[in-house]
């Protein structure tokens, strides 16, 4: 499994943007990241619940990536 992940370039956008580019398309790139098993166990959505037939699961919302 992988995760893949945007990065976004918010300063060369916003520059671009002033000069009256109006898709700037060097501001943007995916990187693919290889999760080992362990990894993939801890981002699953866990369970919440039912309604009716429907299993509820948790959403997954990024939030950040620190070095501690």
């Amino acid at each position: 499994m992988f995760l893949y992940v945007e990065m976004f370039d918010g300063w060369t956008a916003f520059h671009e943007s002033q000069c009256g580019c109006s898709n700037p398309t060097g501001c943007r790139r995916i990187v693919k990241l290889e999760l080992t098993p362990e990894q993939v166990e801890k981002i699953k959505p866990m369970k919440t619940g039912n309604q009716g037939q429907t299993e509820m699961f948790e959403s997954v919302n990024p939030i950040c990536i620190q070095n501690t």
